[in-house]
């Protein structure tokens, strides 16, 4: 009798290390799953001047927390927004680092590129101005993709 409670207490204890894995392992997935999603974002979004991956990436109900004037709300306002960035600097290279956790990405970036438009108007400037941005930016994702975005960064000549 012994030995068979001793077994199945062993048994037990696998059971829950192989439910505390799988835990563990979901977890990993979904930190993984954000990383990748922010990545694309910026990789296309920016680097590649392709604006319409917001509406593929943002999450029905979206909440861009620092939205320009007139931007539209949804994943709309985040293609939006993307459009602005790729019309006014439109060779901007971005360089990051994601740190994930749960739920929330927190992006460490530098853009370089050269400013050929009014961000406001859409007017081209005389002549194209050098720039480099430095940011962190802070983004919440769900199952159905990102929710929201906030940013704060610097621009330095």
């Amino acid at each position: 009798m012994k030995v068979r409670f001793n077994i199945l207490f062993i048994l037990l204890g696998l059971g829950m290390m192989s439910c505390e894995d799988d835990d563990d392992s979901s977890m990993q997935d979904i930190l993984q799953r954000n990383r990748d999603v922010v990545t694309r974002l910026i990789n296309e979004g920016l680097n590649n001047n392709n604006a319409a991956i917001a509406l593929e990436l943002a999450a029905p109900g979206f909440v861009d927390l620092d939205a320009f004037p007139n931007q539209p709300e949804g994943p709309e306002g985040l293609q939006y927004h993307f459009d602005v960035i790729n019309r006014s600097i439109p060779d901007l290279m971005v360089e990051f680092t994601l740190v994930a956790e749960g739920n929330t990405v927190v992006e460490e970036w530098t853009g370089r590129g050269n400013l050929q438009a009014d961000f406001e108007t859409g007017e081209p400037l005389p002549s194209p101005v050098p720039i480099v941005m430095n940011g962190i930016t802070v983004f919440e994702l769900n199952a159905e993709g990102l929710i929201t975005e906030r940013r704060t960064f610097q621009r330095g000549e």
